[in-house]
């Protein structure tokens, strides 16, 4: 390998490292530990690929593109690493294509798996599970900021975890014995 070749690798190496950090803070991970913890891979391993000591292996992509909740092929083309010949600069494949592209699924496999997208996507938020949050709570989030986590605090009194606690542990004494 030439001088110019490490150099140009180095280089990919610190973009797609760039990249990383920066998809990692805009997915809602404060810290490479946490982030690393969800890819499955140890906190100084993140800290190398975001500062462009390794090199990200290409088998490394899946487990980074669900741990950021991208699609593998923006992962992929951000990284540095190959791609299709075949795929149009600047496209990432919708659901749908992704669906009807794979070989793996058979014509009934694909036509289930299209017609449930169908009926999530036609589901309100309420239906998919909103309708325990408190009236208000909002879970966008900002750019670059943390997730949002809704405040259940004020939904419990002392008399709900009394009754808990005879309920779940007979054995145990009522909260005003605890003291």
């Amino acid at each position: 390998m030439t001088d110019a070749d490490q150099l140009e690798q180095m280089q990919r190496q610190l973009r797609a490292g760039a990249w990383l950090r920066s998809a990692r803070s805009e997915a809602g991970y404060a810290s490479a530990g946490a982030f690393a913890k969800v890819v499955g891979v140890h906190q100084t391993q993140i800290n190398n690929y975001e500062r462009g000591i390794h090199r990200i292996p290409e088998e490394r992509a899946q487990d980074l593109a669900r741990a950021l909740r991208l699609p593998v092929v923006e992962v992929r083309r951000q990284l540095g690493m190959w791609l299709p010949d075949d795929l149009p600069s600047g496209h990432t494949a919708s659901p749908e294509e992704a669906i009807r592209a794979d070989v793996t699924l058979t014509a009934d496999q694909r036509e289930l798996l299209l017609s449930m997208l169908v009926t999530l996507r036609a589901q309100q938020p309420a239906r998919m599970g909103a309708s325990a949050l408190q009236p208000g709570v909002n879970l966008r989030r900002r750019s670059g900021s943390a997730p949002t986590v809704p405040d259940f605090s004020d939904d419990f009194d002392d008399a709900d975890l009394d009754n808990f606690s005879a309920v779940h542990d007979p054995d145990r004494p009522p909260r005003d014995d605890w003291e």
